[in-house]
């Protein structure tokens, strides 16, 4: 048998030319095509953090066909296999419909790792298992926060003529 399979979302049509006469042709009317349902996760995050610092993590869940599967709504958490001492986030039940997550939600603070070194992120669907991982992050330390205290003579304040703050 022979038939169509329509792999993007939106308004698709099918031409069909005869081969032995190309004049007569036909085209279908318009079909809409939906998203299949999602069987992978997209995790993306910057490809650059500090140690200790929040990062943002977004997750989008995609059909077989790359195509957001805007009527996803699978439970996902984060972790990563390559931080054990990294922090996440809370799991996220997506949501479908006008105006919630339809497929792709932005954890604000998705993590935080505790270790210098190249890190990824994976997202997993609590129920499904589906999984996805991010590209590698270079976790770096980050620019130390420096403290001082002064004892400046005579009772002076770091705001008195003469006084020098360092920071």
């Amino acid at each position: 048998g022979s038939g169509v399979t329509f792999k993007t979302v939106g308004s698709q049509t099918v031409t069909v030319t005869e081969t032995l006469n190309t004049d007569n042709t036909n085209t279908s009317a318009g079909v809409t095509v939906t998203p299949a349902a999602a069987t992978h996760l997209i995790v993306a995050a910057a490809g650059t953090g500090n140690v200790g610092a929040a990062m943002g993590v977004t997750v989008t869940a995609k059909d077989p066909f790359a195509n957001t599967d805007t009527s996803y709504t699978g439970t996902v958490g984060l972790s990563s296999s390559t931080d054990g001492g990294a922090s996440f986030a809370a799991n996220h039940p997506f949501t479908s419909g006008i105006g919630l997550d339809n497929g792709v939600f932005a954890f604000t603070s998705g993590v935080t790792f505790a270790h210098i070194g190249t890190q990824t992120v994976t997202a997993t669907d609590t129920v499904s298992f589906i999984t996805g991982d991010s590209a590698d992050i270079i976790v770096d330390q980050g620019s130390p926060v420096l403290a001082f205290t002064t004892n400046a003579p005579g009772g002076s304040t770091p705001t008195d003529p003469g006084s020098t703050v360092v920071g």
